[in-house]
């Protein structure tokens, strides 16, 4: 007996030993796979041909950045960070440049996604930065932009933020939703729960501890994490990944409604609050990689072929059977007063943008910037925010005038 309980104990320690050394293997040896987003990102894509950057500095900032922390309501956001090209704000929120520090400054909200917050562009480089130089250089008025965009938000949570803004006393003048891509997602991957954020079940473990607290120290670990994503990648051939995975035609359509009411129904609360802050709301529905009348090269066509089969290329199809359901329901880009569809905003650029399924280079994220610029100017003029300031006001009066007369010439 002593014996074996000595062979026992060796191979209990053993196999102690070569958990712990495969966890630390994969913390440390397999990082690049296990950092999520960002796994997808090279340094050697087309788009950061012309980078005046460092690549693969932007790529550890972006990585390093990503830790987050539980907020009331929200659930997640991200933690301060600093570095040269990403730098995320006491508040969680991602820095923008090129924003005016006048007092009178008109205040731009702009809530979204990982699409929205920049991931695979830096600072300087994000749709909120590129529409605040385009604001406060191009149209002449002095803006103060805030990114509120977070990493895998859904419309649900960017309203919930909104409201914890407006109970602290912050008040906006223009509030902009850019959302589709997640709403789909979480369509797609969680269709027994209607409007739920995204990593579902992982929360839900963390919270009913009772019966999932092993399960959820097991999933917490980097070896689980590791495991699940190679067998991922490996099932990727034959489409298995995610609960929906085997979704008919018929099934996308109804997620899709079910995302597509939800993201309006949204938009009709913010419209609502618009009223009673007197904000001008606008929501905007995003595009994404393989939708749409974008044309498309080797690179995009090769992403494509890469995120075929995978969870996100899941919500990606939910995504365009949203999209048409609004062609088919509102023909043109505007859906209703303050709601438009800019999924074509890429229609007329061959160039590559995209740098996975949704995620966009900074030339992209410019493009992006420009038409919602065309939407917030064309919105702005018909009517000014009732709380933005004087200077404000009469800055808007004098480039909206300009901007008729220069049109009409």
């Amino acid at each position: 007996m002593g014996q074996r309980l000595k062979t026992l104990l060796a191979l209990v320690g053993l196999s102690v030993i070569t958990i712990v050394v495969f966890e630390g293997l994969s913390r440390y040896a397999f990082v690049p796979l296990l950092t999520g987003d960002t796994s997808g990102l090279q340094t050697d894509l087309i788009v950061f041909e012309d980078a005046d950057y460092e690549v693969s500095q932007l790529i550890t900032e972006i990585e390093s950045s990503y830790s987050r922390e539980y907020r009331p309501y929200t659930v997640w956001k991200r933690k301060p960070f600093s570095g040269t090209l990403v730098n995320v704000d006491q508040d969680g929120n991602r820095r923008t440049t090129n924003n005016s520090l006048e007092d009178h400054a008109l205040k731009v909200w702009m809530f979204g996604g990982s699409t929205m917050w920049g991931w695979g562009a830096p600072d300087s480089e994000t749709v909120p930065s590129h529409f605040s130089r385009i604001m406060n250089e191009g149209f002449g008025v002095d803006s103060n932009v805030v990114n509120f965009g977070e990493d895998a938000f859904v419309s649900t949570q960017e309203l919930v933020s909104l409201m914890r803004e407006l109970q602290q006393g912050n008040r906006p003048d223009v509030v902009i939703f850019y959302d589709g891509i997640n709403d789909a997602a979480a369509a797609a991957l969680w269709p027994g729960v209607k409007g739920t954020h995204h990593n579902l079940y992982s929360i839900q473990d963390k919270f009913q501890r009772s019966r999932a607290s092993m399960r959820a120290a097991i999933r917490s670990t980097d070896t689980f994490r590791l495991l699940d994503l190679l067998a991922g990648r490996l099932m990727r051939d034959s489409i298995q990944i995610g609960p929906v995975a085997a979704a008919s035609a018929g099934d996308n359509q109804d997620m899709a409604l079910d995302a597509l009411n939800l993201w309006l129904e949204n938009y009709r609360i913010v419209d609502s609050l618009s009223e009673t802050y007197g904000f001008t709301a606008i929501f905007l529905f995003q595009p994404a990689l393989g939708i749409g009348d974008k044309p498309m090269g080797p690179l995009e066509q090769q992403l494509i072929e890469g995120w075929k089969g995978t969870s996100n290329w899941l919500g990606t199809e939910v995504h365009a059977e949203m999209r048409e359901i609004i062609r088919e329901s509102y023909p043109g880009k505007q859906i209703l007063p303050g709601v438009f569809d800019i999924s074509d905003v890429f229609e007329q650029t061959a160039d590559p943008v995209y740098l996975d399924w949704a995620h966009l280079s900074g030339t992209g994220n410019l493009i992006v910037a420009e038409e919602i610029f065309t939407i917030v100017r064309n919105e702005l003029c018909a009517g000014h925010p009732v709380q933005a300031s004087g200077r404000a006001v009469a800055q808007l009066a004098s480039a909206c005038s300009s901007q008729a007369k220069s049109l009409g010439d």
